[in-house]
């Protein structure tokens, strides 16, 4: 038998992903603070701040639809390597930009395909080295990129005001290389298995399909696993036997020859779309998207909104982004002690980290003091804390493993559409209305999506175990 080593080298791929969303995606939040004044000096409004930027978590997502076919023929560490080159090239890209178009293309398409290949290599890399210590190595990496995340507002600040946007993204590019680092810590998990020894047996197969009993082709088996490997020689057998009789019906009732079925077969096993199916998984995945859609947006809109609207000073609004980031590394370094005391479901955290998310948002959009928006975004931080560090555990509680990478590259395709769909229409709510409250709203409202459709599930949970 094999098994997880729930350790070891898996500390190591701990850091490498921890490593590698500190330098991309602990920057996301910064873009307003990067970009503003260029956009600006063109003339852009921010419709064009939300669509560069869901374009990037758009094709970051929908690069994730293929993971499962391309993991089948590379190594996580082969896939992750290529794609921080990518989102390297990509960031260097953006530093000489020109217009609107030129950073769609550089850091909407090529950053975020980049860390599209990223993403799921680390996290599947990480989910076949932990089982049981799981949420608490989740919460220790989340926690490291929550570090980082804090002080990249203030370095992001530091660049642009000593070197421009131009330089800064520069630099940036030359940070954000460090995620192939990152990517080539995760080796594969197959040299670090525990193993278990096992006695042999040997079974033939006759041609009328009958396992041949009572003449043991191996007899030195240790005593203590006899028992369970006969058990499995008699349920090889019959499973054999089994596959004969469903191909055989299978054969009977249905062929393949038509090309438009072939081509759908194709689909369906490439992406796994058996997956949608389960409605518990299309639950978990609508929520999570929605949840996701109006975190980052709201995070990349905050800056300008303080800017234009608010007439914050930079240095202001840079206290501001990082006593959010503050706020999420004090959720991740909470939920670090509590998985260590506690066994909860990590579902229920992301569950009332989108709750007080909502609650906090709507309240953002009808104050003005700068000490009572610093703290709202502190707990806003906290609330993403609990969110960031649940997401793909929302997923591990419920999918096997073995599902795990398609699982995860399904939901990162629904997610890109979801992006592409409604992140550029957030941005025209705030260019047609001309108010950041109603575009904040929006964004309150459709996270609220996840938390009324996650009560629907478990109210219904709950009347089935009554009647």
């Amino acid at each position: 038998m094999e098994g997880v080593p729930d350790g070891g080298w898996g500390w190591m791929v701990v850091c490498g992903m921890a490593g590698m969303f500190m330098v991309t995606m602990g920057v996301l939040p910064s873009f307003g603070i990067i970009f503003g004044d260029f956009l600006e000096s063109l003339g852009e409004g921010t419709t064009s701040v939300t669509s560069i930027t869901s374009v990037y978590i758009s094709v970051c997502f929908l690069t994730g639809l293929p993971f499962n076919s391309l993991s089948k023929s590379f190594s996580f560490r082969q896939i992750g390597a290529v794609g921080a080159i990518i989102h390297f090239l990509g960031a260097l890209l953006s530093s000489f930009a020109q217009n609107v178009i030129h950073l769609i293309v550089t850091y909407g398409l090529l950053q975020g395909f980049g860390l599209g290949l990223m993403i799921p290599a680390a996290l599947s890399s990480f989910n076949s080295y932990f089982s049981e210590r799981r949420t608490r190595a989740m919460a220790i990496s989340q926690t490291m990129n929550g570090a980082g995340s804090f002080l990249m507002p203030l370095l992001v600040q530091l660049l642009v005001e000593n070197y421009g946007f131009r330089g800064a993204q520069f630099l940036m590019a030359a940070i954000t290389l460090h995620s192939l680092l990152g990517m080539m810590l995760l080796r594969p998990v197959e040299g670090y298995m525990k193993t278990r020894k096992l006695g042999l047996v040997l079974v033939i197969i006759e041609r009328d399909d009958q396992v041949t009993q009572g003449k043991p082709l191996v007899k030195e088996l240790a005593s203590a696993e006899q028992e369970e490997t006969s058990a499995l020689a008699v349920e090889l057998g019959a499973s054999c036997k089994q596959s004969k009789l469903t191909n055989h019906k299978r054969t009977s009732s249905m062929r393949w020859n038509d090309r438009s079925c072939v081509f759908f077969r194709w689909i369906v096993e490439l992406f796994d779309l058996s997956l949608l199916k389960d409605p518990v998984y299309i639950n978990i995945t609508i929520g999570v998207c929605f949840t996701n859609l109006s975190d980052i947006t709201f995070f990349a809109l905050e800056p300008i909104y303080l800017e234009q609207i608010l007439g914050f000073t930079k240095a202001a609004i840079s206290i501001v982004i990082a006593i959010g980031a503050a706020g999420d590394l004090l959720a991740r370094v909470f939920l670090i002690f509590v998985s260590c005391g506690l066994s909860y479901r990590n579902r229920l955290i992301f569950f009332l980290g989108a709750v007080g998310t909502v609650v906090t948002i709507t309240v953002f959009v009808f104050v003005s003091n700068y000490y009572v928006i610093a703290t709202l975004t502190g707990i806003l931080g906290f609330c993403r804390g609990c969110i960031y560090i649940s997401l793909i555990l929302v997923f591990s509680e419920t999918i096997p493993a073995a599902r795990f990478p398609s699982a995860i590259g399904l939901y990162h395709g629904i997610t890109g559409v979801v992006f592409l769909s409604f992140g550029p229409l957030i941005g025209l709510v705030r260019d047609v209305v001309g108010s950041y409250p109603a575009c904040f709203l929006t964004l309150s409202f459709l996270m609220s999506v996840c938390v009324l459709l996650w009560a629907a599930e478990l109210v219904t949970r709950i009347l089935k175990l009554k009647f």
